[in-house]
């Protein structure tokens, strides 16, 4: 099965000052053998970035805001995973890396503590 599970981060907030925290969301798609797998390459994929990369930088707390399941992609019609839409314009510039804008938050991942980079260890 394919599993597509779209993410809200917010990261450096320990920061004093509101214009160096920083918060985004972010999509993960794998083929696994079932959910709790996907559940699990997605947090060891997490733990990865957080490792080598610049992503998930300072106190950081990572949402699972939704989770796909798809036994393949369509081929017929296109599939709508995520629509947003805000009022006005953004006040914050921010980071774009993904192929997909995903939508709100819902839930917890990772037990929806922080993360500081010790407990990442």
């Amino acid at each position: 099965m394919l599993y597509i599970g779209n993410f809200f981060h917010t990261t450096n907030q320990e920061r004093s000052e509101e214009r160096d925290r920083r918060h985004g969301e972010f999509s993960l798609i794998v083929d696994a053998a079932d959910a709790e797998s996907a559940l699990h390459l997605f947090r060891e994929k997490l733990l990865a970035y957080r490792r080598v990369r610049d992503f998930f930088q300072g106190e950081c707390s990572i949402f699972l805001t939704q989770f796909y399941e798809l036994k393949a992609f369509p081929k017929k019609e296109a599939l709508m995973l995520s629509y947003s839409s805000y009022a006005g314009d953004p006040s914050m510039p921010f980071i774009g890396c993904t192929l997909r804008r995903p939508c709100r938050m819902n839930a917890g991942f990772m037990s929806g503590a922080r993360m500081s980079p010790k407990s990442m260890d």
